[in-house]
Order: C-alpha cells, then sequence, then structure tokens
C-alpha cells in the first residue's frame, strides 16, 4: 500500500498522466483523410491565386479567410486565399454557402487517388473544366505533385509520442488493364513529444489490408527517421498486430 502511495504521489508519474491526458484530447481532432485533402486543396487554391493575379495587373494577395467544408472523410478546415480587389475565388471549390456535393466528394477522393501521378493530375485537373490554359494546367499539376511527394519523403523526428493510423477502402481504376481493383488508402498522424501533430504520409496500396502492406509502411516511416513511439492508436486492421 506504502508503495502505490508513493507512486500515486510521484511527480513524473503526474507529469506524465497530464502529458498523456493532453495529447488524447487531441484524438477527435485528428482526422487523417481531412488534413490530406486540405493540404492538397491548399497548394490548388494557393496557386490558383498566382494565377488569377498573374494576369490582374495592380492586385495583390490579401490573406486568407477561413472556411468548414463538410465532405465526405469529415469536416475540412480550410485558409481560402483572397486578392485585394476582392475578385477571386478560387473554381475547385463549391459555390459560396453550397455544401459538398456528391461531384465534390468524387473530385477530393480522386485528388487523393490521381495525387502520385503527373499524369492523373493532369487527366483530373482538365476534366474539371477549369478556366486556365494549358500551360497554366501544367503548373497547377507540377505544384500539387511536388506537395504529394514533399508529404511522402519529409524526414520524420525521431521521437514520437503517438501514431494515428487510418485506412480508408475504395476501388480505383487500373490504368492498364481497365478493371476496377479494391484499393486502400492508409493515412498516418503523428503527435511528436512536444505535442505538435502533423501528417506523417498516406499511402495508396491495391488489394485488402494486410500484413506486408503494414511492413512497407511501418518501415517507410523508420526509413525517413522514426526511431521510437510509445504508441499506436488504430482500429484493429488486419495484420497490423503481427507487422
Amino acid at each position: 500500500m506504502s508503495r502505490l502511495k508513493e507512486a500515486n504521489n510521484n511527480p513524473r508519474k503526474k507529469a506524465f498522466e497530464a502529458m498523456l491526458n493532453d495529447y488524447l484530447s487531441e484524438v477527435d481532432n485528428i482526422n487523417g483523410l481531412t488534413e490530406v485533402v486540405s493540404q492538397l486543396l491548399q497548394i490548388l487554391m494557393q496557386k490558383e491565386r498566382e494565377l488569377h493575379l498573374s494576369y490582374d495587373e495592380g492586385n495583390k494577395g490579401n490573406g486568407y479567410y477561413d472556411r468548414n467544408l463538410a465532405c465526405l472523410f469529415g469536416n475540412l478546415n480550410l485558409h481560402i486565399p483572397r486578392v485585394r480587389k476582392g475578385n477571386f475565388r478560387p473554381s475547385i471549390l463549391p459555390q459560396p454557402y453550397d455544401k459538398a456535393d456528391s461531384s465534390f466528394n468524387e473530385l477530393i477522393l480522386n485528388l487523393i487517388l490521381s495525387s502520385y501521378s503527373p499524369n492523373k493530375i493532369k487527366s483530373l485537373l482538365k476534366s474539371l473544366n477549369l478556366p486556365y490554359s494549358p500551360e497554366q494546367i501544367e503548373e497547377l499539376k507540377e505544384d500539387l505533385y511536388k506537395k504529394a511527394k514533399e508529404i511522402s519523403t519529409k524526414q520524420l523526428p525521431e521521437n514520437a509520442f503517438a501514431l494515428f493510423i487510418d485506412a480508408y477502402h475504395t476501388s480505383v481504376k487500373d490504368d492498364y488493364t481497365n478493371l476496377v481493383k479494391k484499393s486502400v488508402i492508409y493515412t498516418i498522424m503523428g503527435i511528436d513529444m512536444c505535442g505538435k501533430k502533423d501528417l506523417y504520409g498516406y499511402y495508396i496500396l491495391q488489394g485488402n489490408e494486410n500484413r506486408e502492406d503494414w511492413l512497407f509502411i511501418l518501415n517507410n516511416l523508420i526509413q525517413r527517421g522514426l526511431k521510437r513511439l510509445l504508441m499506436i492508436v488504430s482500429d484493429d486492421f488486419s495484420g497490423l498486430d503481427k507487422a
């Protein structure tokens, strides 16, 4: 009994419990898919503003305004670029005050699925009938592909408090066989030892969840610098425990 009382009064234990409670309070705010979509949309919107200002002489960027947009994956917290004249709005977004409809949900899903392939990105952007020239579509494609590569290759911290792992099942048409195949979008959100939340990566792999996929993902995180981890928060994914 005396040892238990001593442990409960241990200031280091209390500090750790306080840190644990603070970090786990972030769980409701962690959604890997909305984070992926938000970051990709942010790149497209910023590039759209840059293109707009390139032919609107005398106009300038004027910060951002926040907009929450409910979509297929949850609530997107977007920072919409503005211009000084007030005559710009990103074409990629639904109309003001409109909710995300099925076409927008399909767009953001395809945006994720296409983001690692320059050719797929270009095809997707062309299909949207955006008010831009072929050269400008090429610029949009390059910026989006660069962002996707940055997310998948950036250096990670050596120590992390927690990884929040999720998997979204969908179907993808194979470019070579034209067959529709099952695929999984894996998202990894991390919280470092200072409490900073960040998207550690997202992976698009064919088939169902399995041990080989999880080994590939975990080894990729290790190769990018992650060495020590206190916990993984996830559903009961097939193969993850063994991996």
